[in-house]
């Protein structure tokens, strides 16, 4: 059948490839027209529901009137920027705008919350003070008194040997000796057993003060109408025989040994000196351990000295009956040897009656004894020597701990 050309339906589009650019230009017209009504109206009806959900539509309506969404694609932003305050329906199509200028300039300032781990604050580093400085302590004190007018304890050494009456001492090794008018001899200390003796010739103006390295003999002799003369007797062989001769007199100070010799005063009374000699007379060189000793100002009833262990104050009291002599020293009577030890011999004479002699012993502890007519010689160890005249020309030797 033959339509007449005016009664085409499409005879208004011209399909022809020369107008193809024209036809794509307006499809592609009516399809952005479309995606923009389609977004109006789905934004319409979301507003509308907002405002009003009694106008929801049910859901069958809402399928059979829903169209597919076509978003436009991002448009990149201007410089331009402004905030859209969506309102009703009615004024979506003109919606209110507000300048950026406008917006508020600050905004609440939220601390952040710290991530952090706690972190403990050590306490400032104390620096020790430094100890104070003390001077180095001194000698203890032992203040202590012996009082003649109570009793005391007698002294009981144990019984260790008995010789012929004479000077007993200790040699510088540790011996003991006994040197009597004719004989010498030397003992052991443990046992009392005689190691050795010697005969010398009897004097009888010869006294004895000390024994020093090598065994030598320091004596004094007073001849009867000359003067008083120090001399060194030697071993040798069997006997002691003289080995060297220096004439002194007597002054403040009996002759005494200390470390290097015998102090004595000469005969113009000045101080003066024997160094210590050998079994030839010769200065030997040799010394002696000493403990040093110093005495302290104090009065006449006090006595007052300081040794390596210790500060001693003694003070006596005396009874009614006591002599009192101006020449005499408390310390009168003291033996500081070369142990621990030192021991003091006072006597209390009396106007009438018999003289009080008593000991005492200045050790870890001091103690004050009766003499009960022992002397003492000397301390070997941590034993104390003493003799006791036995009235028939011979001494017993007897000893304690210290």
């Amino acid at each position: 059948m033959n339509i007449p050309e005016t009664d085409r339906p499409n005879d208004y589009l011209d399909l022809s490839t020369g107008n193809a650019p024209r036809r794509n230009a307006t499809r592609r017209g009516l399809y952005i027209g479309g995606a923009c009504v389609a977004v109006v109206a789905a934004v319409s009806a979301a507003l509308i529901l907002r405002d009003d959900p009694s106008k929801s539509l049910a859901p069958a309506a809402a399928a059979e009137t829903s169209a597919p969404i076509v978003v436009a694609p991002l448009v990149p932003p201007t410089d331009a920027v402004t905030a859209t305050t969506p309102t009703t329906a009615e004024t979506a199509d003109a919606p209110e705008t507000t300048s950026v200028d406008d917006l508020p300039t600050t905004a609440p300032t939220v601390a952040p919350e710290s991530t952090l781990p706690e972190t403990t604050v050590p306490a400032p580093a104390t620096t020790p003070a430094p100890p104070a400085s003390t001077a180095p302590a001194g000698p203890s004190l032992v203040d202590f008194a012996v009082d003649f007018t109570a009793d005391a304890p007698a002294l009981e050494p144990a019984h260790l040997q008995s010789a012929n009456s004479g000077f007993a001492g200790v040699t510088v090794d540790d011996r003991l000796f006994v040197a009597s008018s004719e004989v010498v001899l030397f003992l052991d200390p443990s046992t009392g057993e005689a190691l050795s003796w010697f005969t010398w010739s009897p004097n009888d103006t010869r006294t004895v003060f000390g024994i020093g390295p090598d065994d030598v003999l320091y004596v004094n002799e007073h001849p009867e109408g000359q003067p008083s003369t120090l001399v060194a007797y030697a071993p040798a062989g069997d006997q002691y025989v003289e080995v060297a001769r220096v004439p002194h007199t007597w002054g403040d100070v009996d002759p005494e040994l200390d470390e290097t010799g015998v102090a004595l005063i000469d005969t113009n009374g000045s101080p003066a000196h024997l160094d210590y000699v050998d079994a030839t007379g010769a200065p030997s060189g040799k010394t002696i351990a000493r403990q040093a000793v110093s005495f302290n100002d104090s009065p006449q009833n006090v006595c007052d000295f300081t040794t390596s262990a210790a500060q001693y104050h003694l003070t006596f009291v005396w009874p009614e009956t006591h002599l009192d002599d101006e020449t005499s020293s408390a310390c009168d009577g003291l033996d500081v040897g070369r142990g621990d030890t030192a021991v003091l011999t006072t006597v209390d004479y009396q106007t009438d009656g018999d003289p009080d002699t008593r000991i005492t012993i200045l050790s870890d502890s001091t103690t004050t004894f009766r003499s009960n007519g022992w002397s003492y010689v000397g301390q070997i160890g941590t034993r104390l020597f003493f003799t006791s005249d036995t009235g028939d020309g011979s001494i017993d030797i007897g000893t304690i701990e210290a």
